[in-house]
């Protein structure tokens, strides 16, 4: 079979000059934007580097929906104890010390889903100076009155932002008076108070006098 050797094929009227690559891959000028699928693709050909997205990849970070890198976050992040208002950011944990007075949280701006924060009251004050949370553009519990207290000893809530509709909401609530102390009894009798043992038990005998 013979063959034919040539460099460029010259066009006619109407035509289009064809550069023809000397190493046999065809120039990337002569291809066609989406024409490449991905049968033609070599193996490992698309990295990082190739990828459009906005952020910075790298080991803390992963690549979401919308095409940002963004950091995985673990929990929420403890902050230092606070003694003054102050606006929260997503994602972190607060004690408040309300030992001085009232204080009121601002909530963040413009939560996304999931955002979180967590308020804790640090010296057991909240239910003499009370905590007022406000809003700040967002619904909480679906209401948009920016008159939220937090009142409870001791109290700690973990809030979540679900959606424009609801906005803010507690998915965590608790405080000194949902904590119980260890209840136990005292035992008096003439074994003493930590009893005897019979078989595999440890028993008491109490005592009791009749009138």
């Amino acid at each position: 079979m013979s063959k034919v050797f040539t460099d460029q094929i010259e066009k006619r009227t109407g035509g289009t000059a064809i550069d023809l690559p000397a190493t046999g891959k065809w120039p990337t000028a002569n291809i066609a934007d989406n024409a490449i699928g991905n049968t033609q693709m070599a193996d490992d050909a698309v990295g990082v580097a190739e990828l459009s997205a906005t952020g910075t990849a790298n080991t803390t970070t992963f690549l979401r929906g919308d095409n940002a890198w963004t950091e995985v976050v673990m929990g929420l992040t403890w902050q230092a104890v606070q003694t003054a208002s102050f606006t929260a950011v997503a994602g972190n944990a607060y004690p408040l010390n309300t030992t001085s007075g009232a204080m009121n949280v601002t909530l963040p701006a413009s939560p996304s889903v999931g955002d979180e924060v967590l308020i804790l009251d640090y010296a057991g004050t909240f239910d003499t100076n009370v905590v007022t949370l406000l809003n700040n553009g967002s619904n909480i519990l679906g209401d948009t009155s920016t008159a939220r207290q937090l009142v409870g000893e001791y109290q700690a809530m973990q809030m979540r932002y679900v959606d424009a509709t609801l906005g803010w909401a507690p998915i965590r609530n608790a405080q000194a008076s949902n904590i119980g102390s260890a209840e136990y009894v005292t035992a008096t009798g003439p074994d003493g108070a930590s009893g005897v043992i019979s078989g595999d038990y440890r028993v008491h005998t109490f005592t009791a006098s009749k009138s």
